[in-house]
């Protein structure tokens, strides 16, 4: 993230609760992917909310390499559907990836690609129809699957969640291929962690 940004993420962070304390990092989580491992050392949980399929998959393989959960947020479809991933490094849980290898071997799609919108590359933005509220309600639960995992870690079975990924209609979709063929706007489906596969640099132990 652009140091701009950051700071400006974190005079917002210090506008809504001025007893949070905020460290802007302006680091790119792959070209400086050695430089955040180490933050991760002193770590609870790894958000990520990048909008490209690389940061994704970075963010998620140093969690797993760091034994953190992680969280993936993110819209699909031009802004038809939320999806919050929690990437959990246990055994039978396998990473973004192994899980969109899984949905494809299932019959389904695989979304990651129409993520990577091309900025700075010259090619067109794809059309956006998610407005703001649709955003806030996938950016919010994908705090409640954080602050909940951390919880349920902490000894609160009260805070076990449903599943380990989060579908949200925010424009109906009964056209495309299940998972994804929410039917109602608002719609929330909840599905499983799959496992990893064989031979995957994330998941298996180097």
């Amino acid at each position: 993230m652009r140091g701009s940004a950051v700071d400006a993420l974190a005079e917002e962070l210090a506008a809504l609760r001025p007893d949070t304390a905020t460290t802007p990092l302006a680091l790119d989580v792959i070209t400086d992917a050695d430089r955040i491992r180490a933050h991760l050392t002193n770590t609870d949980l790894a958000v990520c909310t990048a909008d490209g399929v690389a940061a994704r998959r970075v963010t998620g393989h140093l969690a797993r390499r760091a034994g953190l959960t992680a969280v993936l947020a993110c819209v699909l479809n031009d802004g038809a559907l939320g999806e919050i991933m929690r990437l959990r490094p246990r055994p039978g849980h396998g990473c973004l990836t192994c899980r969109r290898q899984h949905l494809i071997e299932s019959g389904g799609i695989d979304p990651e690609p129409a993520l990577d919108a091309g900025y700075g590359t010259g090619t067109p933005h794809r059309p956006m129809t998610a407005v703001g509220p649709d955003l806030h309600l996938v950016a919010h639960l994908a705090a409640k699957t954080a602050v909940a995992s951390i919880l349920e870690r902490a000894g609160h079975p009260d805070q076990r969640l449903p599943g380990e990924h989060a579908l949200i209609s925010l424009r109906r979709q009964p056209d495309w291929a299940p998972p994804f063929d929410l039917a109602r706007t608002t719609e929330v489906r909840w599905l499983p962690a799959s496992p990893p596969r064989n031979g995957c640099p994330t998941c298996e132990t180097p």
